[in-house]
């Protein structure tokens, strides 16, 4: 029994020694945290990777392919950049990271490392790519929550619906919550107050904890529009710079984007998928993933689309969808108007069938 514990001991012993030489000390186990160096830029990390990396490691990892090498390498010496090199606190890689659009240590440290693969492999970096690719991963994110806040807060507000004082109808679960969002909520924030809800005056108060002062909310709303446009290229305020732009930028589609409408236990539901000449399933509309579970969810996905852009509002085959009420139809009409965007709506028509007139009902 002796001889089992001995033995079990002596490999408890090589494991830990192999898991201390794979990757420098980690920062729990460093005497001195500020004998280790942290990068400023890409350019910087690519040098100190290549001096923390063995040759067969950096061999390996050029050799393999993009994302199995980015894999391999998240839980080893990603976790290990994240902790030492300040990705977590505020070092100067994470404010680098942070002018750039980049919030998150996962996503400051996948860029490290794939942007290191392409350079081993002299191919483009893509940085800006990079960087709209998570961006545009979170703002699906805000979008989703923005949404489904806003549409407790309508309910919400009706609580408070007597006073004359407007940051009282923010004082429920879920416009705290909203405004808990911070600078994730400020484009949606913003989008509300050009739409003329000047209550959203309220949030961006609080977010930017900026006093915008006038003689009425609606002066305010004008002032708020007036600072956005000032300040919408700027990442301390826009975290979601590369994928916000009413004007230029947002999803397009060579074939417009498809509208679908379906009742579920007396909740209408959408999906907005992105068109093409073949149909599409009925599972593929209903994709969970997919589902926009309310009018103001769907608003919020409206408003990621580039303006000019079609949306065609179609049934197919399948006799489970079907149109919400006539009142629903034109308030969807009326958002993407303001949005810059042309709504098809073809009862009892197919995609085709809409194409082939001009203003089609």
């Amino acid at each position: 029994m002796k001889n089992i514990t001995l033995i079990a001991f002596i490999l408890c012993l090589a494991v830990v020694s192999f898991a201390q030489c794979a990757y420098p000390a980690d920062s729990a186990q460093e005497n001195n945290r500020k004998q280790i160096y942290i990068p400023k830029d890409l350019d910087d990390c690519f040098g100190e990777l290549k001096k923390i990396m063995t040759k067969e490691e950096l061999e390996k990892f050029k050799n393999e392919k993009e994302d199995a090498a980015i894999g391999k390498v998240h839980f080893g010496l990603g976790m290990w950049i994240r902790n030492n090199w300040g990705l977590w606190s505020g070092s100067r890689l994470a404010k680098y990271f942070n002018d750039l659009g980049i919030y998150h240590p996962d996503d400051m440290s996948s860029i490290i490392f794939t942007s290191f693969h392409r350079n081993l492999n002299d191919t483009e970096i893509g940085l800006k790519e990079q960087i709209r690719h998570y961006q545009g991963y979170w703002y699906e994110k805000a979008t989703e929550e923005f949404g489904k806040l806003k549409t407790m807060w309508q309910a919400e507000k009706e609580k408070y619906k007597s006073s004359s004082i407007l940051s009282d109808y923010w004082q429920g679960e879920a416009g705290k919550k909203l405004i808990a969002m911070g600078r994730r909520a400020l484009p949606f924030v913003m989008r509300e107050i050009e739409q003329g809800d000047f209550m959203f005056n309220i949030p961006a108060d609080k977010i930017t904890g900026i006093a915008v002062s006038a003689m009425s909310e609606q002066e305010r709303s004008k002032k708020w529009l007036e600072w956005w446009r000032a300040n919408r290229d700027n990442p301390k305020w826009n975290m979601f710079i590369l994928v916000v732009d009413q004007k230029d930028k947002g999803s397009q589609s060579l074939k417009g984007f498809e509208l679908y409408s379906w009742k579920n236990s007396s909740v209408w539901h959408f999906s907005l998928l992105r068109g093409t000449d073949r149909l599409k399933r009925e599972d593929e509309i209903k994709e969970p993933s997919a589902a926009l579970e309310s009018v103001e969810v769907l608003k919020s996905k409206l408003g990621q689309i580039k303006r000019g852009q079609y949306i065609y509002w179609v049934l197919n085959q399948y006799p489970e969808l079907s149109y919400p009420p006539n009142e629903t139809i034109e308030e969807i009409r009326a958002y993407c108007n303001s949005l810059g965007l042309e709504l098809y709506v073809g009862k009892d028509k197919s995609k085709s069938d809409i194409l082939k007139g001009s203003n089609p009902q």
